[in-house]
């Protein structure tokens, strides 16, 4: 099985022990709905900083003009992923929306701070 739906299976499985356990304590809605809305909240920063770790580590290759560029996490939040480490999203060089290819930068013999001037 894939590890990205195993994470999923394991985290709704623990959202609906979470779920069980609150209600077996005896707690009332109105603080299983506060308890949602912080694990929402934490949820969101948890896929932030992901997202940062991401563009922070990887550069990207066009699947057209082959240029190598980096983005930042809001552009690698809006790209749309059609696979493992491959987004569909405009690339600065041609000015074409294609399939773009990340590849870690540690696996180049490049910094995470190295940044390509667009």
């Amino acid at each position: 099985m894939e590890k990205r739906l195993q994470s999923k299976i394991l985290l709704i499985v623990a959202l609906f022990a979470a779920l069980v356990i609150l209600f077996e304590l005896g707690l009332t809605l109105e603080y299983i709905l506060i308890f949602s809305g912080a694990a929402i909240v934490l949820l969101l920063l948890i896929v932030l900083y992901f997202t940062w770790n991401h563009s922070r580590t990887h550069i990207w290759k066009c699947g057209k003009c082959e240029k190598i560029f980096t983005i930042g996490i809001w552009k690698n939040l809006k790209a749309d992923s059609v696979g493992i480490d491959m987004k569909k999203m405009k690339c600065p060089g041609c000015g074409e929306v294609t399939v773009c290819s990340a590849f870690e930068k540690s696996k180049l013999g490049l910094k995470n701070n190295f940044r390509m001037d667009d």
